[in-house]
């Protein structure tokens, strides 16, 4: 029913909405907690019983989302940076990539801190960062290539400075959950 509406749409970018089960749904939100809290902040109903209002999340699933994520991008970053021998243009373009795909699982920890965040993703970034007391440089400069500004570090020392910064959020996510904070 939704096929010819969407034919209509697509032209202006909008996304496909979520067709789930209220028992998919919360079938659904142990594995998915990172994806469930955006769509519950951040949904529109199109039709029928809101149930996403009354869905309970468990942070702790958050948290070990988040470390999955964190450690996932760690590993496959590592692999795609060797893949791509170090050249420049390519291994930039991982970066960003890592970092875009990182945002979400920012915001995702600063919820757990239960701290809010801000809409851009400099200021996700910088409050996740002092918030865990990890290094923001390699972040921020990465985000500058994203934005289409030029490097002023070296393409080796930049993806060697963003995965320690990585590390080092798997190492506080993990201390986290030593400490039972979360």
């Amino acid at each position: 029913a939704y096929s010819p509406l969407y034919e209509r749409w697509r032209k202006y970018r909008f996304i496909a909405p979520l067709f789930a089960t209220k028992e998919y749904l919360c079938s659904s939100v142990d594995v998915f907690p990172m994806e469930f809290l955006d769509i519950k902040e951040q949904h529109v109903l199109l039709f029928g019983e809101d149930v996403m209002n009354n869905l309970e999340i468990d942070l702790s699933n958050l948290r070990y989302q988040c470390e999955e994520q964190v450690k996932g991008q760690l590993v496959r970053l590592r692999g795609a940076i060797i893949e791509a021998e170090w050249q420049k243009e390519q291994t930039e373009k991982l970066l960003v990539m890592a970092l875009s795909s990182l945002m979400p699982v920012f915001r995702a920890i600063l919820r757990l801190l239960r701290q809010e965040y801000p809409r851009g993703g400099r200021e996700i970034t910088g409050r996740l960062c002092a918030a865990l007391e990890i290094r923001e440089d390699a972040f921020q400069e990465v985000g500058r290539l994203k934005i289409g500004e030029k490097s002023g570090m070296p393409t080796y020392d930049l993806a060697g400075n963003f995965l320690a910064a990585v590390e080092q959020l798997a190492e506080k996510l993990d201390g986290l959950k030593a400490a039972g904070h979360i």
